[in-house]
């Protein structure tokens, strides 16, 4: 696990970036990777999903109602 250091990253978002404190807090982890140019892994695949979709099927199950 690596450590984050905000500090240095809210010095980055005020300087590079005119970010005020308030609104940094506030961007998501999307919003900051896309600000600093970094390539995102949050976007799978076509063949990611299937492959997500067969070891985690939807399960339907028919509920009982008891009156």
């Amino acid at each position: 696990m690596s450590l984050v250091n905000w500090g240095q990253l809210l010095h980055l978002a005020s300087a590079r970036f005119s970010i005020a404190p308030a609104a940094f807090w506030q961007l998501s982890i999307w919003e900051w990777q896309q600000l600093l140019g970094a390539q995102s892994a949050a976007h799978a695949g076509s063949q990611n999903l299937a492959q997500l979709m067969g070891q985690f099927p939807d399960e339907i199950k028919e509920e009982t109602h008891h009156e």
